[in-house]
């Protein structure tokens, strides 16, 4: 049976904006479905895979008439069966469009592996620069100053697990706390740490960092534990929706059959779970 997903899940999985994705409905490259008479626009896991193979082009093995250039590797493509079509972000003067462009089947492959290493390193410095201002207000820094050296290390360590990092990598690393943890941390030890600015006497800017970075410590393993328990739940309310939507085209199959009752059911207990996930409230308001 297939999978469906609206447009904003649709962009999410393909790793592009949901403008796109009704780009691409209005272009005709993808076609909107209403699986058993749903109101909700969606598509399928098919054009999802058609989406991120990118390809119409791979279902018959010739030459092509005019050698054409992957956009990956700058190396030719000369044969169907190793070309790839893709819309593919590109950055221009008058901003960011999405355009049809050529790979090889492989470089296909190693292409869509560095856009994700690439959007998960734009997420680490959004976060991280966040963190950054953050700390710039706690000490109450003016905008061309920065922070010191050494609170930078400081902060930069909490990523990596360690007082401060050497040579380490502090991005893209499975290691110690992530930056949008940090981040939240510092947001909910805002107050601790504005009241101890103000009430406790530091030596110098050193001691004043440490402590802070002890305030922050104490709460990082919380912050950590609710924002695991935060994205389970989210996924869990992805799927449950997905389930639900299975399970009503699954009752449509059989509903000669006369099973409104146990679809009634079915549908009761998913939208009570959905429900139930749409109470947890949010980590930091």
């Amino acid at each position: 049976m297939s999978k469906y997903y609206t447009a904003q899940e649709l962009a999410e999985k393909a790793g592009v904006t949901t403008s796109t994705v009704y780009a691409w409905k209005r272009k005709g490259k993808i076609q909107e479905e209403h699986p058993n008479g749903s109101k909700t626009m969606m598509f399928s896991q098919e054009q999802l895979d058609h989406i991120l193979d990118g390809t119409t082009s791979r279902n018959s093995s010739r030459e092509l008439d005019e050698s054409l250039t992957c956009h990956h590797c700058g190396k030719k493509i000369t044969h169907s069966k190793d070309l790839v079509i893709k819309p593919t972000r590109i950055s221009k003067s008058n901003g960011i469009k999405y355009m049809e462009r050529y790979y090889h089947f492989e470089c296909m492959k190693e292409y869509n592996e560095e856009l994700n290493v690439e959007l998960e390193e734009q997420q680490e410095n959004s976060w991280w620069d966040k963190a950054y201002m953050l700390a710039k207000d706690w000490l109450d820094l003016e905008p061309g100053q920065n922070l010191s050296r050494y609170f930078v290390l400081r902060l930069k360590g909490l990523r990596i697990g360690k007082y401060m990092p050497t040579n380490d990598n502090t991005h893209i690393t499975k290691r110690g706390y992530s930056f949008e943890v940090i981040y939240r941390t510092m947001q909910l030890c805002t107050p601790n740490v504005r009241k101890a600015m103000a009430e406790k006497p530091f030596s110098d800017d050193n001691h004043r960092t440490n402590y802070i970075m002890r305030i922050i410590e104490s709460k990082i393993n919380l912050v950590n534990s609710r924002i695991k328990e935060s994205t389970k739940a989210e996924q869990r309310l992805k799927e449950d929706k997905q389930d639900q939507v299975e399970r009503r085209a699954e009752y449509k199959r059989k509903s000669s059959k006369g099973n409104n009752s146990k679809l009634s059911k079915i549908v009761s207990e998913a939208v009570s779970e959905r429900d139930s996930h749409d109470e947890l409230d949010d980590l930091f308001d």
